[in-house]
């Protein structure tokens, strides 16, 4: 079965110092992932690590769920099999822009394990202002379709309205739950998984 799972992070609402201590990093790094670091994130602060490690982390658990209806989250269990670093690094994001493929020089690939599950991830640090994460069951992730965009409104509800808005406009169809509340695109010729998220005055969709 198909399945998509995407998660953002704004990083200027995290608490960088915060994020840094053991007691902190300890509830979402596996300890098989410290050293992932070191040898594969060059040139990105250890928060931004750590906020990259939870970004993937909670998109597979999104995408899993969907298969996987009574899946628990559990970050230190959604273990970093593999990080390859991107080759070039992003600051200029591509807002209220719709995008089709996610395996561009400027992203970060990822493969988690989940039980006995692979998925596979592709990231993208703009700076120090957003995390971008998308994971899906399938290694190609060149006809994801996906698109990030900035909101006036923080709060849940408002958030939530203003990404369905984001994803009619590129798609023309509306956003349904099933009955365990997963979400899909009600398209005329089928039901597509799609993969919703927001984070402080950022949104995101993929499918």
């Amino acid at each position: 079965m198909y399945s998509i799972g995407n998660d953002i992070v704004a990083l200027k609402a995290v608490n960088a110092e915060r994020t840094i201590t053991p007691q902190f990093y300890n509830k979402i790094l596996a300890g098989t992932e410290l050293p992932f670091y070191q040898s594969n994130c060059p040139g990105i602060p250890f928060y931004q690590f750590v906020w990259l490690a939870w970004s993937v982390k909670e998109a597979a658990y999104k995408c899993l769920k969907r298969i996987q209806p009574d899946l628990v989250f559990s970050p230190t269990r959604t273990v970093i099999t593999s990080i390859d670093p991107p080759t070039v690094l992003i600051d200029k994001i591509p807002t209220g822009i719709p995008q089709t493929g996610i395996d561009e020089p400027g992203c970060y690939q990822i493969i988690l394990s989940i039980n006995s599950h692979t998925l596979y991830a592709r990231s993208i640090i703009y700076g120090n202002e957003l995390i971008n994460s998308i994971v899906s069951p399938d290694p190609i992730l060149s006809k994801v379709n996906w698109g990030i965009n900035k909101t006036s409104a923080i709060d849940p509800d408002s958030q939530s309205k203003a990404v369905r808005k984001l994803l009619k406009e590129r798609s023309q169809a509306e956003v349904i739950k099933d009955d365990v509340g997963t979400p899909w695109l009600n398209t005329a010729d089928a039901r597509i998984p799609v993969s919703l998220s927001h984070h402080q005055d950022w949104i995101g969709y993929a499918y």
